[in-house]
């Protein structure tokens, strides 16, 4: 007949050993906490999921990744901030990439929820605030063409940092470390999001500020972290609603490009 196993004593303190029942009483307290911390983990971890994926794995190891870098996040509130942008970076960043035609005017209606979570970064923000029907397959085209139109200079591919978006990059002949550019992803300038028609870029400072200012983006809760990598001048813009703002996107694409290039004309 086997043996039962020997238990283990657990030496407690003096206080507790000698007053059980404030002993009972307190743990009972500090467990009854736990059934509602794991249901909140429980349905956060639900919401990040339906996310979809984006750059990190979409399982829990991902979930519990994210949380970690959710240390290294600013605050929500100060995303739509633009003082970080005050004297951040060099010569590049004190310019504006913009085109005349291109310019930014102030977006309509309020800002579009956006998840708290840093990664994915996606905004959620449903009816008229989510994209509009056809603007990811036009902003898709339009990163194609001004892609195949300078050939020497720009590509287009599946982001490095999404892992499936369409995506912009400077051409490995035309690249120059002279920007800020992600760390992960040195020639990536600019990715639109599958899941809901939102993007990402790298803008010069200046312009980063253009685009939060009026109400067309914010900063990506881990830009300006050094330890992962990320610039500050890593914006959030928002899906477009309509085929006036798939162009006002677009040159915020192309923006982003011409900062990359350090200025040079793009057809």
């Amino acid at each position: 007949m086997p043996s039962l196993p020997i238990p283990i004593p657990i030496p407690l303190p003096s206080f507790l050993k000698n007053h059980p029942l404030p002993t009972t009483i307190l743990i009972t307290i500090l467990s009854l906490p736990l059934p509602l911390l794991l249901r909140t983990a429980y349905n956060d971890y639900n919401n990040w999921h339906a996310l979809g994926p984006g750059g990190i794995p979409h399982n829990v190891f991902g979930y519990l990744l994210q949380c970690g870098l959710q240390l290294f996040a600013t605050r929500e509130r100060d995303r739509k901030s633009t003082a970080c942008y005050i004297g951040a970076g060099g010569e590049l960043d004190r310019r504006s990439f913009f085109l005349e035609e291109e310019g930014v005017p102030v977006r309509e209606g309020g800002r579009p929820e956006v998840a708290g979570w840093v990664l994915p970064h996606r905004q959620i923000g449903g009816g008229r605030e989510g994209a509009g029907e056809g603007v990811k397959e036009a902003i898709e085209a339009a990163l194609s063409h001004i892609s195949r139109s300078n050939p020497s200079l720009l590509e287009t591919g599946p982001s490095l940092i999404e892992l499936s978006s369409p995506a912009l990059f400077v051409s490995a002949n035309a690249f120059a470390p002279n920007h800020a550019y992600f760390k992960a992803a040195p020639r990536e300038v600019f990715h639109n999001h599958n899941a809901e028609g939102s993007s990402h870029a790298i803008l010069s400072a200046a312009d980063a500020s253009t685009v939060v200012e009026r109400g067309w983006g914010e900063r990506h809760g881990l830009a300006g972290s050094r330890i992962m990598g990320v610039p500050i001048q890593y914006v959030m813009v928002y899906a477009p609603r309509n085929e006036k703002e798939v162009e006002v996107v677009v040159g915020i694409a192309k923006a982003a490009a011409r900062y990359a290039l350090e200025g040079k004309i793009l057809v």
